[in-house]
């Protein structure tokens, strides 16, 4: 079989940077000339300068209706793969060409909210949309052997998107719902993105076959027919202690150097698990140190707004100090309090009310600026 999609998602990707790069003056002189479509984009859209509108109720609907067409969008990969459908109906092949523009338009509005900077197109779900949306336009001619279920995990991205913002009060997102509804929500999808995203590559590359250049010689052995990355993968199996059982070994050597790699696997497991576990302690109880960046400035935050956590002080702060505009200039922030329930409150506050990129550049420790050994 012949890989698809090696060009498509280019040809999707230059063509979506030469209209945001076409649309982008006419948009300037329509919000230069027309107040009444500046105010449009301000209450509904939002700016580069000011990305939250007044009124997101707009951005929510077209979030939350990604998230659904995403879901439809795996739906028929997989009606398609269970009937293995070679030439589409026009009521399919109009659906996924109507699902593929919609997220064409999404993703429009979304540069629309970056002022349509080239830069906006390359967000965190540009890969997935490169591999799913030009399969989705071309359906037809393509048959049912796409990527669409990719989309899954393009609408676990959006759904936490939205509770992110919804936590920090940006926007109004199932408000009205407990915490374990938003638990639940994401828990499903992260849940189906799991299993469509593994399920279908699996499939997908089992259909395909080998890659043209990956010539596996085997070597016939009590074990089987083996390779050295058929062993690779026996390996991963005993150390993970998956043991799926399609090889085992024969010899009396080679079951002692499997008995070897059980334990070594089992102790290397306890060991990283209990390394890890100790460093999500270490930066959740605020007890590390700060690794200095020479290539970029950063400022001591201390008083009485982190210590007695002044909320509405805070946001405006880190939402200067932070803002879009300057986010070349932006520099690492080091909070000082001084107990570990301080640490506690100041790091929830960061993840609830500081946009997502900002978040990387604070840094929150246990300590006192008038002790020596806190300062180094």
């Amino acid at each position: 079989a012949v890989w698809p999609w090696t060009t498509l998602p280019l040809y999707y990707l230059v063509a979506l940077m030469a209209l945001v790069v076409l649309l982008r003056p006419p948009y300037r002189l329509i919000r230069r000339y027309c107040p009444a479509f500046a105010g449009f984009t301000e209450s509904y859209i939002g700016t580069r300068g000011n990305s939250y509108p007044r009124r997101p109720n707009f951005l929510v609907f077209a979030s939350v209706l990604q998230i659904f067409l995403s879901q439809l969008a795996v739906v028929l990969f997989a009606y398609g793969a269970v009937m293995q459908l070679e030439d589409y109906s026009t009521t399919l092949s109009r659906t996924e060409f109507t699902i593929g523009m919609y997220f064409v338009f999404h993703k429009l509005i979304m540069c629309m909210k970056g002022e349509f900077h080239l830069m906006e197109v390359f967000d965190s779900g540009i890969i997935i949309d490169m591999l799913t949306v030009p399969q989705l336009l071309t359906g037809a001619r393509n048959g049912w052997l796409t990527l669409s279920y990719l989309r899954s995990y393009r609408a676990l991205t959006t759904l936490e998107m939205l509770q992110e913002r919804n936590e920090r009060g940006d926007i109004h997102f199932l408000s009205d719902s407990s915490e374990i509804t938003h638990v639940v929500l994401n828990l499903v999808l992260r849940f189906l993105a799991l299993i469509a995203v593994y399920a279908g590559t699996v499939f997908i590359v089992e259909i395909l076959g080998e890659l043209p250049f990956i010539e596996e010689n085997l070597v016939q052995t009590g074990m089987g027919d083996i390779s050295l990355f058929t062993v690779i993968y026996w390996t991963f199996e005993t150390v993970t202690t998956v043991g799926y059982g399609d090889f085992a070994p024969k010899t009396v050597l080679s079951r002692a150097v499997t008995i070897t790699c059980m334990m070594t696997g089992f102790i290397f497991a306890g060991i990283e698990t209990a390394k890890v576990a100790e460093m999500l302690a270490v930066q959740h109880d605020g007890t590390g140190s700060y690794k200095f960046d020479p290539n970029r400035k950063h400022i001591v935050i201390l008083g009485g707004a982190v210590q007695h956590l002044d909320i509405s002080l805070l946001k405006a702060f880190f939402a200067e100090l932070y803002h879009p505009a300057y986010q070349q200039r932006w520099p690492n922030a080091v909070i000082m309090v001084c107990t570990v329930e301080k640490v506690r409150e100041v790091t929830n506050f960061i993840k609830t009310y500081v946009g997502g990129e900002a978040k990387g550049y604070i840094k929150v420790f246990q300590g006192s600026c008038l002790m020596q050994q806190d300062l180094r």
